[in-house]
């Protein structure tokens, strides 16, 4: 399913053409890195993949909603079960993901779930961070 979604999409494919293989993607989970598929009751209409780096107390995330999904509100509750996850499995104190400067929908709800644009990364990635409060 994820590997159909991440084949069928000319718009994020370029980002994520990692996780067309899923069984590659699922073999680097570890106790510090989870991928899990978003539903809406049992339909998957998503994923994310998170990396927390103990060093930093910085956790990473990547999240993906499916194309057919899209511009239905679904990021926002993806980032508040990415939020959750990141409080309850670790001691980050930072949650932080980056955007294609075109994917005005994905920044826009960034911005609306309290994330702040830090920085451009040398592919032109706009990275958005957010302090994680207990």
């Amino acid at each position: 399913m994820i590997a159909g979604w991440v084949r069928g999409d000319p718009e994020g494919h370029r980002w994520i053409s990692e996780y067309a293989d899923p069984q590659s993607w699922t073999a680097l989970f570890s106790s510090t890195r989870w991928g899990f598929v978003a539903f809406d009751g049992q339909t998957p209409i998503g994923f994310a993949d998170i990396e927390f780096d103990q060093a930093t107390r910085t956790a990473y995330f990547t999240y993906y909603v499916a194309p057919s999904w899209r511009g239905r509100g679904y990021s926002r509750p993806l980032l508040d079960s990415i939020r959750r996850h990141v409080l309850e499995q670790t001691d980050a104190d930072t949650l932080e993901g980056s955007v294609e400067p075109q994917n005005i929908a994905s920044s826009r709800a960034l911005v609306t779930a309290g994330f702040k644009s830090t920085t451009t990364d040398s592919d032109g990635l706009i990275s958005y961070a957010l302090k994680l409060e207990r």
